[in-house]
């Protein structure tokens, strides 16, 4: 009867990211089995995966479905290959190979596996991982054919051992999350954007964060240890200062690991209009001599000049020909009740009070409020004295 010795350790050296590959001689020596084991017969451990070769050279994962449930033919690997409940499935590879890793019929790692990505600061992971399990098989009461097939009992002939391998870290790059590319939404005035998150499967590993370009890097800073990512100065959304001319900045920022393996992301920052607060722009308090009038006409509409009374928002530098504002005049203090101001509305239109009364409410674009503010005239009280006006 074939026996197979205790627990053993299978490689004493791999890495986390080895996709290991062993025949029938491979694990005979290994697990110092009595002579007479025709098989092993194979179960999973906690970590990483089974596969073997198929007739077309692809790589192809033992399932569940495969392995043995009550201790008959399962997964056995022969000298031939690899057999499934007595049946040859492998080609001209004999071999089972084991990953700690998800892989392709490429036998190309397409994701971190459950033996994978232990600490890969340097050194020797200290506990053994076990990969599987196996049992001897005997074919006491039978020879091969020349299939390599049993004619007679197919069953273990041992009790279970375990294969561990012995896993040499290895670094892994760290990621970001998001991707390679990223888009976000920041507001004008304000120099707050976001916080780019690094991850890293190594478990202790540092990360630092920088960046790597992109047309706008100089107007950003970001935390090299938190990254925090900011504007330099607030953004005006009225004039855009982006290279590429609108309020889109690029920006590339990198996250590198304690042994210098890095990762980029692209990020795209989009600002956006806030509502900003109209600005009212009126000349100096002065006097006004009794019985005189007072006209704020001081200059072209829009020029700034101190003696004429205006009207501006900054959202018109985007707006300019729809924005509507609102402007109320109202004349306060002593004697006012007869004290009045005319102007013409042109463009803007009179929503309450009128021309000739001590109130009026103008609506209209900036270009027409500030039209009709340019005609306006203030009409002392006869007799009533002199007027501040402030």
């Amino acid at each position: 009867m074939a026996t197979i010795g205790a627990n053993f350790t299978f490689a004493a050296t791999g890495t986390e990211d080895t996709l290991y590959g062993f025949t029938y001689a491979n694990l005979k020596a290994a697990a110092s089995e009595s002579a007479e084991t025709d098989a092993f017969l194979l179960n999973p451990g906690s970590n990483g995966d089974l596969y073997y070769k198929n007739t077309t050279g692809l790589y192809t994962k033992l399932s569940a479905a495969n392995y043995s449930v009550a201790g008959a033919s399962g997964v056995q690997l022969r000298i031939t290959g690899v057999f499934i409940n007595g049946v040859k499935v492998s080609g001209s590879d004999p071999k089972v190979y084991w990953s700690p890793n998800n892989i392709d019929s490429a036998g190309v790692t397409t994701s971190a596996g459950a033996g994978a990505d232990i600490n890969g600061l340097g050194g020797i992971y200290g506990a053994a991982k076990p990969i599987f399990t196996v049992q001897a098989v005997d074919n006491v009461d039978g020879i091969f054919d020349g299939n390599d097939t049993f004619s007679g009992n197919n069953a273990p002939t041992s009790s279970v051992a375990t294969a561990y391998v012995n896993l040499t870290p290895g670094n892994d790059a760290p990621t970001i999350t998001g991707g390679a590319t990223a888009t976000v939404a920041a507001s004008e005035n304000s120099t707050t954007v976001t916080t780019v998150v690094g991850a890293d499967v190594d478990t202790g590993d540092t990360k630092a964060y920088s960046f790597n370009g992109g047309a706008d890097v100089a107007k950003f800073s970001i935390g090299a240890g938190t990254g925090v990512l900011t504007f330099n100065a607030p953004q005006n959304f009225e004039a855009p200062t982006a290279s590429g001319g609108a309020n889109a900045y690029v920006v590339v920022v990198r996250v590198t690991d304690g042994l210098g393996l890095t990762a980029d992301q692209t990020i795209t920052v989009n600002v956006g209009n806030v509502n900003e607060q109209p600005v009212n722009t009126a000349p100096t308090a002065g006097v006004a001599a009794t019985d005189n009038t007072v006209a704020f006409s001081g200059g072209v509409p829009g020029n700034g000049v101190a003696s004429l009374i205006e009207v501006s928002d900054p959202d018109n530098a985007v707006t300019a020909t729809t924005q509507i504002l609102s402007v109320d005049l109202l004349l306060n203090g002593a004697g006012n009740a007869t004290d009045t101001i005319t102007l013409t509305a042109g463009a803007a239109t009179v929503t309450d009070g009128a021309s000739g009364t001590n109130h009026i409410t103008l609506e209209g674009t900036q270009a027409a409020i500030n039209a009709a503010l340019s005609t306006l005239v203030f009409h002392g009280t006869p007799g009533f004295g002199t007027d501040n006006l402030k």
